[in-house]
């Protein structure tokens, strides 16, 4: 399974990266998305926790990807995506612990060798630490917690290699689902008319009686009620009403701070990486949005986030404490 690793070590690595600069939700380039204290168990597999934090970064992983193929942030099912993120962790935990117990790993050595053959990581065709740096401070993540990430989804690749490489079919079995793939059909139909027999049948009043009370349920219609309603409506209360200040000021602050905690903002960026033109280009940009400059076509132009770029900058909605403060 190690040599598979290093045979399809390219492919891999590339839905890794790929996968993780996904995830990099920036606004200068140094900032990742989630802020403050993130590390509360949402759910414990095997002894493995699942932290929120962890949550969070595959969720906008995941909202992001899908965003960048359907175009249109409100065609997501935010509840259904919630759940098939924690059902997706949930699912790599449990890989993560059978791993465990079957004692699968990756050597250190191994994941040096794969980061220097990332070509994300290049310059002029060779590994630069410059580069790297940049890029996992795009991903929002450390080396050792790049190392880590990559190290779980190797052992997890093992795991199902494994499982996938020793499922044996018998001939038999190829056989059966061949022959049913396959199998065909032969019929006759005869179409007999009850037109035909009417002039034939003779019914008394009492063989209609006794049929009707041994089929009774047959005949049941759907029930139906007769009902009377009068209808309110507030113009004709409002004169009765009175609203002062006060009580105008109380529901007032009460909306404001229901919508504090519950509401979400839509949000849009352009991202631009760490370098030393990075603050000409803020400028740059600021000064044409505030110009009447069109937000999208800057994203578009401009962006370094391959995830929102293509769709004018947009990440979606988000709840607050989402992002980090600028």
């Amino acid at each position: 399974m190690l040599q598979n690793i290093r045979d399809n070590s390219s492919g891999i690595i590339a839905k890794i990266i790929v996968g993780l600069i996904a995830a990099a939700f920036v606004i200068t380039g140094v900032n990742f998305f989630n802020g403050g204290d993130r590390d509360a168990i949402m759910a414990e597999v095997d002894g493995i926790p699942i932290t929120e934090r962890r949550f969070l970064n595959k969720l906008e992983r995941e909202r992001r990807q899908l965003l960048s193929v359907l175009g249109d942030s409100t065609a997501i099912d935010e509840d259904l995506l919630r759940q098939s993120v924690l059902n997706a962790l949930i699912e790599e935990a449990a890989a993560t612990g059978y791993s465990e117990k079957l004692d699968f790993g990756v050597t250190d050595q191994l994941i040096d060798k794969l980061i220097l053959e990332v070509p994300q990581f290049h310059t002029d065709g060779k590994f630069d630490v410059t580069t790297f740096d940049r890029a996992l401070g795009q991903m929002g993540m450390s080396r050792l917690s790049f190392r880590e990430e990559l190290k779980r989804n190797l052992i997890e690749y093992q795991v199902k290699g494994a499982v996938e490489a020793s499922t044996l079919v018998t001939p038999s079995e190829i056989m059966r689902l061949n022959a049913l793939e396959n199998q065909r059909r032969s019929g006759e139909l005869v179409v007999i008319k009850s037109d035909q027999f009417l002039s034939k049948v003779s019914l008394a009043e009492e063989d209609i009686a006794e049929f009707y009370d041994e089929n009774k349920k047959s005949f049941v219609t759907e029930e139906a009620v007769v009902i009377e309603y009068v209808l309110l409506g507030a113009d004709g209360f409002k004169d009765q009403v009175l609203v002062t200040d006060k009580d105008l000021r109380a529901a007032y602050d009460e909306e404001v701070e229901q919508s504090a905690t519950e509401s979400e903002r839509r949000v849009r960026h352009i991202l631009v990486g760490e370098s030393g033109e990075a603050l000409e280009k803020i400028t740059d940009l600021k000064a044409q949005i505030l110009n009447g400059g069109d937000f999208a076509e800057l994203a578009k132009q401009y962006s370094d986030d391959i995830a929102s770029k293509d769709v004018g900058g947009d990440l979606g909605f988000a709840p607050k404490g989402t992002f980090a403060p600028e």
